[in-house]
């Protein structure tokens, strides 16, 4: 069984940037919307999700490791001062102290002892003072489907700092599209605040949905009966399968649409599922269908290039 990396392309050090490039450019390419009934395509499409899915898993598990320790060095050092004092940037000012005659030290003399005194008590507390620091953020991806994704709610993540939290994602929301989970990151020091957690949705590709802004799109196969004749066909939706009216006389390429049956828009309004129409001829070869072609006279004669200018 060949290595997640190997599968996608990618060397054994690429960054998880490339990693989502690879995979995207794989799932496009061998997506079952392009693939058609082509088995081996949707093999391979299964593949590169599988390896995709195995790689991100694996750099979740590196980023909670590089975070605990993180966490724990953090948790041994001793923070200084946020400025020093100023007596500590340039040292003692020099005082005027003089040797004194018999009676004792003079004013100079006092006022240079004070500031000694002084020096010393604040040496002393910026050893001490801590410095007060805003912790990370943290950083972590959330894999969902197409259609969770579509509906929106609630799913569990995992972060870093191998805390479980759950994660409320408003419906219609869009790939690559990120959550700040206030003060879920790692703890200030000193009084700081914590951290965030920020969270970066990761939406897996569908087997027949495709997503254009709010609208979704389908690529609809139907059978040469009912394109000629028209039909009534069961058609699924992100909220449930619906029926839908077939005209006749339709061609590939023809394209339904289904009002308000897209994604939520955020205003009380959704957008509008497509469905582009994929006139399929029957898997094994028909004799009867054959024969009635050849005996057609309009199958010679219609030249089908014609309306776009191919022929």
């Amino acid at each position: 069984m060949r290595e997640p990396h190997q599968i996608l392309g990618v060397a054994k050090n690429a960054d998880a940037t490339t990693i989502k490039q690879a995979y995207r450019r794989l799932a496009k390419q061998y997506h079952p919307d392009a693939a058609g009934q082509d088995t081996e395509s949707h093999k391979r499409f299964q593949e590169v999700t599988d390896a995709y899915r195995a790689l991100r898993a694996l750099s979740a598990s590196e980023e909670r490791i590089a975070a605990s320790a993180a966490e724990a060095t953090r948790a041994y050092e001793q923070p200084r001062a946020e400025l020093e004092p100023e007596e500590i940037r340039r040292g003692p000012s020099p005082t005027n102290a003089k040797p004194t005659r018999a009676g004792g030290p003079d004013a100079a003399g006092e006022k240079g002892a004070r500031r000694a005194a002084e020096f010393f008590e604040t040496l002393k507390q910026a050893g001490t003072r801590p410095f007060r620091r805003r912790g990370d953020d943290l950083a972590c991806s959330l894999d969902v489907p197409f259609i969770d994704a579509a509906k929106g709610g609630t799913h569990r993540v995992t972060l870093p700092n191998g805390r479980t939290v759950d994660v409320t994602l408003p419906a219609g929301i869009a790939d690559g599209q990120q959550i700040r989970l206030r003060g879920l990151g790692i703890e200030g020091s000193a009084g700081g605040g914590a951290g965030d957690a920020i969270v970066t949705v990761d939406i897996e590709p569908h087997p027949f949905f495709s997503r254009e802004g709010h609208d979704i799109r389908l690529a609809l196969p139907i059978s040469i009966a009912e394109a000629v004749d028209g039909a009534k066909v069961q058609v699924p939706t992100i909220s449930g399968r619906v029926w839908v009216t077939i005209p006749a006389g339709s061609n590939s390429g023809t394209v339904l649409r289904l009002a308000g049956k897209g994604l939520d828009r955020g205003d009380g309004e959704s957008g509008h599922q497509f469905i582009e129409l994929i006139v399929m001829l029957p898997d094994s070869p028909d004799t009867d269908l054959a024969d009635f072609v050849r005996r057609w006279p309009a199958a010679k004669s219609f030249d089908p290039r014609a309306a776009v200018g191919l022929s």
